[in-house]
């Protein structure tokens, strides 16, 4: 059963019960520690898999606005990718894309649910 809910005054559809701050979901590493420290594999399993989509969804947001600046005929803003090579960014999230789906196939397989709570 999902339920929304606000946070940041975005919308968040998330399953009832979800962990995170305030019961919210997911919405950075730290709350993943509890599942990464559990002696249970499918907790593991999990807080591995919420770890790699909150660093891909970052990454995704930096590489998003600078193909805008990009595409816009600005120079690229290199604060915002710590002087990395952009197109060496866009590399780092397709391989993360390809780990992230690897991590969802196992999950089905192994019968671990892994809703999303990331956020």
């Amino acid at each position: 059963m999902k339920k929304k809910m606000k946070f940041d005054n975005k919308e968040f559809k998330g399953p009832v019960g979800a962990i995170g701050p305030k019961g919210i979901g997911i919405v950075n590493l730290v709350d993943t520690s509890n599942m990464m420290l559990s002696e249970y594999k499918e907790d593991n399993f999990r807080a591995e898999y919420y770890q790699t989509k909150i660093r891909y969804e970052k990454l995704k947001k930096i590489n998003t606005k600078l193909e805008a600046q990009k595409m816009a005929g600005c120079d690229i803003d290199m604060k915002l990718v710590n002087n990395c090579p952009y197109e060496l960014l866009r590399k780092q999230q397709s391989v993360m894309g390809e780990y992230l789906h690897i991590l969802e196939l196992r999950s089905v397989i192994q019968g671990i649910s892994i809703e999303e709570l990331v956020k």
